[in-house]
């Protein structure tokens, strides 16, 4: 309901189609080299400009509208643009509006998709995308077929009474605390998934498991799909694999925590603004 209503009260914002289209001069483009968004003077290029640099894209894909403003995603694999500025995925969520963002991120798992399934994974043929209407790639000789991949992940902003649990990651060298987070296993349900996560990482069990919100995170292709709940028993114990250190923390207490763009940064605002 509340993204729902940010997206109305939103002059513009992004739109994903699955169709067939031409391109045609004001067209925005979404082209990427690598892991990398290209602007053209510090903007999102038209097709009309982005004409001008006699690329070569190996990939094209409508992809949906800004307002009536068709998209398109474009990789141009190797390219080198020397009057382009190249920007990385993460650094996007910080200098893009919120529907631009949207169409990039979109854009850019597309591409990834199309990277990964140009070959059939069974046999090993050239893949087609010639089903309208649908993401698919289909494989002509062994009928294999591949959607693009989405990896749910849960994170949990863990209470105990007015304290919040607080991981700091093996991976992290800024001192950067946050809440715990992990991926869903095969023929597991997210509460299940919670549970798990929670024990292996902390050793403790919790409770009241409530939803959230949810935020694509193109890093690869993950889902993440966030909740909270209530620490219900156990000693706090990280596991010293992947989380080196635990804490629960008050409201004023909160140390250096995740960009804005995060949803584990909405979570402990969230719980900040419950306890302060």
């Amino acid at each position: 309901m509340e993204q729902t209503k940010t997206l109305l009260a939103n002059p513009s914002y992004f739109e994903p189609e699955v169709k067939k289209k031409e391109m045609s001069t004001n067209d925005l483009v979404f082209a990427f080299i690598g892991t990398k968004l290209v602007f053209i003077e510090g903007s999102i290029p038209n097709n009309e400009d982005f004409q001008k640099l006699n690329l070569h894209p190996s990939y094209i894909s409508y992809i949906g509208k800004i307002d009536s403003t068709n998209c398109f995603a474009i990789d141009l694999a190797n390219e080198s643009i020397p009057q382009a500025t190249l920007t990385g995925v993460r650094q996007l969520y910080n200098c893009l509006a919120e529907h631009f963002l949207k169409a990039a991120i979109y854009a850019y798992q597309i591409i990834l998709w199309n990277r990964k399934t140009t070959f059939c994974g069974s046999c090993g043929s050239l893949t087609e995308e010639n089903l309208i209407g649908v993401l698919v790639k289909h494989c002509p000789q062994c009928q294999s077929e591949f959607y693009p991949k989405i990896s749910p992940s849960v994170i949990v902003a863990v209470n105990k009474g007015d304290q919040l649990l607080l991981a700091q990651h093996q991976r992290i060298t800024n001192g950067m605390y946050t809440v715990l987070a992990g991926f869903v296993n095969p023929g597991e349900t997210l509460e299940e998934c919670i549970h798990r996560e929670i024990k292996e990482e902390a050793g403790i069990e919790v409770c009241n498991i409530r939803y959230f919100g949810s935020q694509p995170w193109p890093f690869p292709d993950s889902l993440m799909i966030g909740f909270t709940a209530e620490y219900a028993s156990g000693e706090l114990r990280p596991d010293r694999d992947e989380i080196s250190d635990l804490k629960w923390v008050k409201a004023n207490e909160i140390p250096e925590w995740p960009d804005k763009v995060s949803i584990a940064r909405s979570l402990i605002d969230s719980f900040i603004k419950k306890n302060k």
